[in-house]
């Protein structure tokens, strides 16, 4: 079900790591996401912009079944969230470079689990762009490039 943390950690560092990533402060009037079970993400949400590209960082996160780790024993997995759609207003002058979803955990979980990144299709619609991650088991990361 999940892969190496440490392993995306070094292979797609820059979507954690980078200086340049800055905090989006209201990131509700950029994003949406839309899923089968509530996700974390609003407040881990990055822009970059660096060579009239901006890329937005966006981490999914399946959040645990108990609120505090001693209050669930088994530490049991929380069900996956299936049907993720992420839509991002598109800014006037800019269009969808391309989107991406990076893990250490499978696609869907009937696959098994890796360090990856799959190419994601972005519908755009007027000056929004909505894309869809079929399955986060714990955690992904969604990074958007618009130029």
């Amino acid at each position: 079900m999940t892969g190496d943390p440490a392993q995306l950690a070094v292979r797609f560092g820059r979507l954690l790591f980078d200086t340049k990533l800055l905090r989006v402060d209201r990131p509700n009037e950029v994003i949406q996401v839309s899923a089968g079970r509530p996700l974390w993400w609003d407040k881990t949400v990055w822009r970059k912009t660096e060579g009239g590209k901006d890329t937005f960082v966006v981490h999914l996160i399946n959040p645990p079944v108990s609120k505090a780790i001693m209050e669930d024993e088994t530490s049991a997995l929380p069900p996956s969230a299936r049907g993720v759609k992420v839509s991002f207003a598109i800014p006037t002058g800019k269009k969808v470079a391309g989107a991406w979803a990076v893990m250490a955990e499978s696609w869907t979980s009937d696959l098994p689990a890796k360090t990856q990144a799959v190419a994601l299709d972005a519908v755009v619609s007027g000056n929004t762009a909505m894309v869809t991650v079929p399955e986060v088991i714990i955690w992904k990361i969604l990074a958007v490039e618009l130029q």
